[in-house]
């Protein structure tokens, strides 16, 4: 008796056994095969390059918008510069390349994100709209941006969608603002 279970049994363990060792190579021809992490000091050195996933313009424009500067240092760094593509660092490890055919349309070295959006905020949005979480206990704002870059104008379209909740009201402010900016003259315009 314990020979038929024996039958019944190894049957089920060579299985099992070849299974495992399936599943073994195919994890390490993963990771054998896998992308090395990149690393900020190689690309600096201009290293790992090929490993920088592209981006398009708008999207930079939006990581660039974003830009800050605390403690913690630069949030957005550039790191390396060849003859195609400029390489950048956001925090959170995110690392980028713009095309620098595209690139050189926009001088976002002079960009600075933070004076834009609150001239967004303060010549945009109405003032009615302004300040109403001040009204609930507890509110949620949001701001959705969206930005792109209109070369023949030189300027920032700029897109808002301003969301202002209170506990218990439904939708206080739901509203989609959009204005341009002017990268000559420095001045935004409410369209």
């Amino acid at each position: 008796m314990a020979e038929s279970n024996w039958n019944i049994v190894r049957p089920v363990i060579e299985v099992t056994k070849y299974a495992f060792l399936i599943c073994f190579v195919i994890y390490w021809i993963g990771c054998a095969s896998g992308k090395s992490k990149i690393v900020y000091s190689q690309v600096e050195s201009g290293n790992q390059l090929e490993q920088v996933p592209e981006i398009q313009l708008d999207t930079f424009l939006t990581i660039w918008m974003h830009k800050t500067e605390d403690e913690k240092g630069v949030s957005v760094r550039q790191l390396y510069k060849d003859s195609t593509y400029t390489y950048f660092w956001a925090r959170g490890e995110k690392y980028f390349k713009v095309g620098d055919n595209n690139l050189s349309k926009l001088d976002y070295q002079s960009i600075n994100g933070d004076l834009i959006l609150n001239a967004f905020y303060n010549e945009v949005i109405p003032a009615e709209h302004k300040g109403k979480e001040r009204q609930c206990s507890t509110a949620l704002v949001d701001f959705d941006w969206a930005f792109g870059f209109i070369e023949s104008e030189n300027s920032i379209i700029i897109k808002c969608h301003y969301k202002v909740k209170c506990e218990f009201l439904i939708g206080v402010i739901n509203k989609d603002y959009v204005a341009k900016y002017d990268l000559g003259s420095k001045e935004i315009m409410k369209l």
